[in-house]
């Protein structure tokens, strides 16, 4: 009979219908641990805390450095030199720093079988091609699909839900959540320009936009910001044209890019922006660009541009 087991009782830890489990049929006399049920006594924290930093002096690490034969090391705030373990004994933080940056990875061999047409569906051989190449092949119940028989499938299964402007229960897209309510795609179609949609714009802190929110390099960004962020690249592209060196105000040296408008040297800018089809802004300056930035143009603030508008173009032609 094993010790500590009562009578009929199995080593699997199984018990006669009646018995209860109790520290008598699970531990033998002096095994019982101490958070059996209560909590560790300071006391007995202090005697385990000694015991386990009597254990880790036996093993600590004191060098010296087996490669650079260095015998100090990295020094924490606590007091404790960073030594390293490694096959051929201790290893300093500098030495361990360099193998963890020159670490490698074993690539994996297993790939995902690139999948090819033509479609089992419709026959089709081609597919949606994104620029860098891609084709769009989906994996079906019955095999390759291409995009469209895919759209198709998604597309025509029915979701539930509550149209906050239109009332329907129920369509074949997404549904789309506003800030009003949801709302269904075509819905979104009609009044897409006037609906806001909640979130969180990382570059001007917005909670709500219009139309759709963009995405960014930093995150999540309102079509505000995904608009002054193309004009300025845009911008900047073409005034480093027409002022190489800097880009700034060729009369004060004004730098600030938000502030610095492009100026018709000789006047008469107004009809020249017509007959490009332009008022100004980004569709001007990408006019400009597919031009090959023609000359008769320069940097100016808008301080100093609007003062020669006073004195040479008064009539704003």
């Amino acid at each position: 009979m094993i010790l500590g087991l009562k009578k009929g009782q199995t080593n699997s830890g199984s018990f006669q219908k009646g018995e209860h489990r109790s520290k008598k049929t699970e531990f033998r006399p002096g095994l019982i641990p101490h958070n059996k049920g209560v909590l560790a006594s300071p006391e007995l924290r202090a005697k385990n805390s000694a015991g386990q930093k009597k254990r880790f002096e036996k093993i600590k690490l004191t060098g010296p450095c087996v490669r650079c034969d260095s015998k100090t090391t990295y020094v924490r705030p606590n007091g404790r030199a960073e030594w390293y373990n490694s096959e051929n004994g201790d290893v300093c933080k500098k030495c361990h720093s360099k193998d963890y940056s020159s670490r490698t990875y074993q690539v994996s061999t297993k790939r995902k079988i690139k999948l090819t047409g033509p479609c089992v569906r419709c026959g089709s051989e081609t597919t949606t091609k994104e620029k860098s190449g891609y084709f769009h092949w989906h994996r079906g119940s019955e095999g390759t699909i291409c995009r469209r028989c895919y759209q198709r499938e998604h597309d025509g299964k029915i979701k539930s839900g509550l149209c906050v402007q239109c009332g329907k229960t129920e369509t074949n897209g997404h549904w789309l959540n506003s800030v009003k309510g949801q709302v269904c795609p075509a819905c979104y179609r009609k009044n897409r320009k006037d609906l806001e949609f909640p979130g969180l714009c990382v570059q001007c802190g917005a909670t709500k936009t219009k139309n759709s929110w963009c995405n960014s390099l930093k995150g999540r960004i309102c079509r505000k910001c995904a608009g002054y962020n193309r004009t300025k690249k845009i911008k900047i592209e073409t005034f480093t044209i027409y002022s190489p060196h800097k880009i700034e105000c060729v009369v004060c040296g004004f730098d600030d890019i938000d502030g610095l408008v492009l100026d018709h040297i000789e006047g008469k800018g107004n009809i020249d922006r017509k007959k490009l089809g332009h008022e100004g802004g980004w569709g001007f300056y990408q006019t400009l660009k597919q031009l090959g930035y023609p000359p008769g143009y320069q940097v100016l603030c808008s301080s100093h541009n609007l003062i020669k508008q006073i004195r040479e173009d008064d009539k704003n032609i």
